[in-house]
């Protein structure tokens, strides 16, 4: 993440962003929000069973970096990751996934029937935040 340092008048600067009623503040909590609602837009994009439970586990929050008001967008939901990132032969290993302890893998489908496999190719990377940041910021 880039990072960006003010140093004519930092205090003024400070003041100016921390103070709830200010326009910057507005602006960000604004950018922050349409981050939240084009990632969640961007999570269609995926294929396969999805619950809902990520979308809705996208949230913006208010934080204080260094005495500096800032908004995260974010989840704590932890397979995020790999719906970003994708696994498998899309993911950071490149090949496919095998079981380590058995003969097969086994999961429920989308209609409740057990599904076998001696392998998988994984899902594709869905990078919806930081496509959807890389949007807003943009725009």
């Amino acid at each position: 993440m880039a990072k960006v340092y003010l140093k004519l008048f930092p205090q003024f600067i400070k003041n100016l962003i921390n103070n709830p009623a200010s326009e910057a503040q507005r602006q960000m909590e604004k950018k922050a929000t349409q981050v939240q609602t084009l990632a969640r837009q961007n999570l269609l994009r995926s294929t396969g069973f999805d619950t809902g439970r990520l979308s809705a586990s996208i949230k913006v929050e208010k934080i204080t970096i260094n005495g500096v008001v800032a908004f995260k967008v974010g989840t704590k939901v932890p397979y995020w990751i790999y719906i970003h990132e994708g696994t498998g032969i899309y993911g950071p290993k490149g090949e496919p996934i095998k079981p380590k302890n058995a003969k097969a893998l086994r999961w429920r489908g989308p209609g409740g029937d057990v599904i076998f496999a001696r392998s998988v190719k994984g899902i594709p990377p869905n990078p919806f935040l930081r496509d959807a940041f890389n949007t807003v910021m943009r725009g």
